[in-house]
């Protein structure tokens, strides 16, 4: 399947697949395709949001393992815009609060009474008090990011803010760095550290593997790829929310469980037992070692914009739950295809969740023509399903699952 293999490519989400192409000196790729389900909880005060920034810069931590171009200057509009939000987070998820307290006060007396039996008073009470202790994490994520950027005197009062992205990136926290979000990285993240630990095999140790993951959310696949013996991980992402969160947790953490916070004390619906919204949850479950944190570094910007001149760069590209979230997917796989060396390989694992922004929304079937089409040589004959949550609550009665259908 491989023959003389110059160019391996694990590939892209196809339906919440995992995708190991190959490339050859003289011609495509091969492609053995992993298809896994995918799962994502909707809430009803944060639905999901993607941003929509315009092209920006490599920017980054001075005191973190990630890098900064010097030559060019921080997208300081999009980094106070996410300051503001952990900053004003208590402010407007207490008006959340507010909104859903002022519904309940005007059902009939006999009603409240009855439904004050049942505990239903105190979460808001509870709900408050998980937003307090929620809002000492985010301001100090937000304060470490003013110290990261310089902007400790910038004025944030006229900021965009995003709490629905905000929210996003507690779950991240949750998913990536919490022992509730094991049970997903450990379905996702052996095939990809399979896949990569098998390619290598044979490749001299001393020999430095270069690995590329756009999309890293709060960075816990970048730093377990990087704990492999003489890999080097390149990640990025465009998502300021994750990128101080991750910066934070990096540089001002000194030991597991560190941190405290509430995540899912804003999902009231869909729940099973009322009590289960109301969990703190510590983190980090893991203190990336020395090693990892020396060999991850952070590009931040959009993927397509900050790698175009990456011609054949890197060994492999991983993308996990990725490459939906562009515009244009076929942008996406003319990238990845371009900053692979010849011999590369390309992971993929994920849905096709397309935003409404999506120039082109493609069914797993015509990505996989696509990927034919941009010289790519696919193997149907290796689907397989994986059943997989994505920042899912653990006790949640309602999942939404990506994947395709024996």
């Amino acid at each position: 399947m491989l023959r003389s293999l110059s160019r391996l490519v694990p590939a892209f989400i196809i339906s919440g697949a995992i995708i190991y192409a190959f490339r050859t000196l003289d011609g495509p790729l091969t492609i053995q395709v992993v298809i896994p389900n995918g799962v994502k909880v909707v809430t009803e005060q944060f639905p999901p949001a993607l941003p929509h920034l315009e092209p920006n810069v490599v920017a980054s931590a001075p005191n973190s393992s990630t890098t900064r171009n010097p030559t060019v200057p921080i997208p300081q509009k999009y980094i106070l815009e996410s300051i503001a939000s952990y900053i004003e987070y208590e402010d407007y998820v207490n008006q959340v609060i507010d909104r859903k307290y002022a519904r309940y006060a005007r059902i009939p007396p006999s009603q409240k009474q009855l439904a004050d039996s049942l505990g239903y008073a105190s979460h808001f009470t509870k709900a408050r008090q998980g937003t307090r202790a929620n809002s000492f994490l985010t301001r100090e994520i937000a304060r470490h990011g003013k110290e990261v950027y310089g902007l400790e005197g910038s004025d944030i009062s006229n900021a965009r803010t995003d709490f629905p992205l905000l929210n996003e990136a507690l779950g991240h926290i949750a998913r990536d760095w919490t022992e509730l979000g094991s049970i997903e990285r450990s379905r996702v993240f052996p095939p990809v550290l399979d896949a990569l630990a098998s390619h290598f095999k044979d490749m001299s140790p001393s020999i430095e593997k270069k690995i590329l993951v756009p999309g890293f959310g709060l960075g816990r696949l970048a730093h377990e790829i990087a704990e492999i013996e003489s890999f080097s991980v390149t990640a990025n992402d465009i998502d300021y929310t994750a990128i101080l969160a991750y910066n934070f947790l990096l540089n001002h953490t000194s030991h597991t469980f560190q941190h405290s916070f509430y995540p899912f004390c804003m999902q009231w619906t869909q729940q099973r037992y009322a009590s289960a919204r109301f969990q703190e949850v510590k983190f980090p479950d893991h203190i990336p070692s020395a090693r990892s944190k020396a060999n991850v570094r952070l590009v931040e910007g959009d993927f397509l914009e900050e790698f175009a001149n990456s011609h054949e760069q890197y060994d492999a590209i991983v993308t996990l739950f990725f490459i939906d979230v562009g515009e244009n997917i076929i942008d996406f796989l003319e990238r990845i295809y371009s900053v692979l060396k010849p011999g590369g390989l390309w992971i993929n694992l994920g849905p096709l969740k397309w935003g409404s922004y999506a120039q082109i929304q493609l069914s797993a079937e015509e990505v996989l023509s696509l990927a034919s089409k941009l010289d790519f040589k696919i193997n149907h004959g290796s689907r397989k399903s994986i059943e997989t949550d994505y920042a899912s609550q653990p006790d949640s009665l309602l999942k939404y699952t990506y994947g395709e259908v024996s």
